[in-house]
């Protein structure tokens, strides 16, 4: 329950405001020495007439548990929309209708693992009304190899930047002005998992991100 209460009240700090969509990050799966999560909508404050044209984030790992992983970016890399669409369903994926392939790479930044993940329309007919994607709609899927699967973990942080790590917020690209959003992870700052002892998950539940939009 103070769980619960817990994940609320951050919801409720962060409620959409004008021209905000609040997402969240989906506790992790594991396949083996695989973990991966999402970063998936939660809620659409004020949009209009924004329409998505590109999508660009990186989730980037740190804590002294984070040296055990290693950015994954195999399984979403080179896959157009449709392809996507099909690993992720059968929750729907934002970005389906982008025939370009995804763009999807991984390193380290100092002992922090990372993984990045882009997409990009390569027409107009392929943009996204921001007011079509609804609750549980994944925006990106990212995996991380643990060389130590099944081990507890007590120290592991994550944060969202933008796809090449210049900014600390990930973005989506609009056909106008202002022509992008931002994502941001509590602001651009990490934040801690806390491991879950008996499954070994993230206690992420509910944890709201804001898309801000950058003002020109």
């Amino acid at each position: 329950m103070a769980r619960l209460l817990a994940a609320a009240v951050i919801l409720w700090m962060v409620s959409p405001v004008a021209g905000d969509v609040v997402p969240y990050v989906t506790p992790p799966r594991y396949e083996g020495h695989v973990m991966s999560f999402d970063l998936c909508v939660y809620d659409l404050g004020y949009v209009t007439t924004e329409a998505a044209v590109a999508f660009g984030a990186r989730a980037l790992l740190s804590g002294s548990d984070a040296s055990r992983f290693t950015g994954y970016p195999d399984p979403v890399d080179s896959l157009a929309g449709s392809d996507l669409a099909a690993l992720l369903a059968p929750q729907p994926y934002a970005w389906e209708t982008f025939r370009a392939l995804s763009l999807a790479d991984a390193g380290a930044d100092a002992g922090r693992p990372w993984m990045a993940f882009g997409v990009q329309q390569l027409q107009p007919a392929e943009t996204v009304p921001v007011r079509d994607l609804e609750r549980g709609t994944i925006l990106a899927r990212f995996y991380f190899l643990d060389s130590r699967p099944g081990d507890g973990l007590t120290d592991l942080y994550l944060q969202i930047q933008s796809y090449a790590g210049v900014s600390p917020y990930a973005i989506i690209g609009l056909d106008q002005d202002p022509w992008e959003m931002h994502v941001s992870v509590l602001w651009g700052e990490p934040f801690r998992f806390v491991p879950e002892p008996a499954a070994l998950s993230l206690l992420s539940v509910g944890l709201a991100l804001l898309l801000r939009r950058r003002r020109p």
